[in-house]
């Protein structure tokens, strides 16, 4: 987060400085249309996901609605333990990053209404966007039987690339309004932004809305 601070902080002197009001009054639209993206924070979502044998995962899926699939599923696992001896496990814990920023070459002249000292600027909505795929795990448990094979480096990208699926399914979904949450803040963030620049230029009555 410390990184984007920098970023807007250093945008805000230049804005500040080419809007200084002993300056001719610069072409407001085109001088916020040129930031190109405002990049506003940015964040990590973690995940744990583990590789086991398939039929250690019953153990975890007992409270499931049994049907015709599960019960074949079941029989196979229970017959394929017999055979097999010993275990294999890996925990893993995995990392998503992402940026919250608004895409400011959006903005048409229409976006802003000056009145005097009043001034209406409605800002496109922040998007959340992930910057892609941390495929190098942090191993949190690791246990292999001496009669079984190791963990390939496979089946590690293999769960990887499912759990960050699923970890991106998860984040958009949350019941606890994580997503919600995030890009309220992020639209707070912004309209504060705008409303010290504007102020600073002369504006009195300043109106920031997000479309």
């Amino acid at each position: 987060m410390a990184k984007y601070s920098v970023i807007i902080g250093g945008i805000l002197s230049t804005f500040l400085l080419s809007c200084n009001r002993s300056q001719p009054q610069p072409d407001l639209y085109q001088t916020i249309k040129d930031i190109n993206e405002l990049q506003l924070t940015e964040f990590s979502l973690t995940k744990t996901v583990t590789i086991r044998d398939a039929y250690d995962e019953d153990l975890e899926n007992e409270g499931e609605k049994e049907n015709l699939y599960t019960y074949v599923k079941k029989i196979s696992h229970a017959a394929e333990k017999k055979l097999k001896k010993g275990n294999r496990v890996g925990v893993y814990g995995i990392s998503r990053d992402y940026k919250v920023s608004i895409d400011l070459s959006q903005l048409t002249p229409e976006d802003i209404a000056t009145s005097g000292n009043n001034i209406t600027l409605s800002l496109p909505d922040v998007t959340i966007t992930a910057l892609g795929d941390n495929l190098q795990p942090e191993v949190y448990h690791e246990r292999v039987s001496v009669w079984r094979s190791d963990i390939a480096l496979a089946e590690r990208e293999q769960i990887m690339r499912k759990g960050s699926k699923k970890l991106e399914q998860e984040f958009r979904e949350s019941s606890d309004s994580i997503y919600a949450n995030i890009k309220n803040q992020a639209r707070l963030k912004a309209k504060n932004w705008f409303y010290t620049i504007l102020k600073d230029w002369g504006y009195d009555q300043i109106n920031i809305q997000i479309k």
